[in-house]
């Protein structure tokens, strides 16, 4: 069964027109609604970049802080082995001349006395090398003196080759004296042994 439609054209043409404009309304209205949707979707997004990016720069900004801090520490690192290194520097090369003392008296005969006395230590890198010796040495000892006789002076020439550090003791001279005994001019070479511990460098410098 066929169905007429009995409306005049002008009608049907503005149903036709009024639903085409619905039509053309709602698809706008969900293209509105989904742009809305992707712009809350953005500005959410944004806003949580803007804190990751505030965050970032918090953290930055304590990390500058503590490179700040590692840096003066650093600096006082640099200045306390500068410090260090002029301390070294300064005892470079010290020997005990209180020490050396004590072995002059601990060693000198009982019958012998010393004049005069001249304790000599090379600078740092200032070792001289006596010739036909080895190792290097870093100073010497030269005394004058007294004995009651050769005998007396054998006996410290012996004793000083028997302290540590001293070594080739030698006689320059000794001449008979008024009244007795003999004068005499005795020397030693110092090696490295009568450098202190500080001296060498081995314990820091206090």
């Amino acid at each position: 069964m066929s169905q007429v439609n009995l409306l005049p054209r002008e009608v049907l043409q503005r149903q036709s027109l009024r639903r085409l404009t619905a039509l053309i309304i709602a698809g706008g209205a969900i293209v509105f609604g989904l742009v809305l949707l992707f712009y809350l979707f953005q500005v959410g997004t944004l806003g949580g970049v803007r804190d990751d990016i505030a965050a970032q720069e918090r953290t930055n900004e304590g990390i500058r802080d503590d490179i700040a801090e590692l840096e003066q520490f650093a600096q006082l690192q640099a200045e306390a082995r500068d410090k260090l290194d002029q301390l070294r520097a300064a005892f470079a090369g010290e020997a005990s001349f209180s020490g050396i003392l004590m072995d002059i008296s601990r060693i000198i005969p009982s019958d012998a006395f010393l004049t005069q006395l001249v304790v000599q230590v090379a600078p740092p890198g200032g070792s001289t090398e006596v010739p036909g010796s080895d190792p290097l040495f870093v100073g010497s000892l030269t005394a004058n003196g007294r004995g009651l006789d050769l005998d007396t002076i054998a006996g410290w020439l012996t004793r000083m080759e028997g302290v540590d550090g001293w070594e080739n003791a030698w006689l320059q001279s000794a001449t008979e004296a008024e009244g007795g005994g003999f004068t005499f001019t005795s020397s030693v070479d110092f090696s490295r042994d009568v450098v202190t511990p500080r001296g060498r460098g081995e314990v820091d410098g206090g």
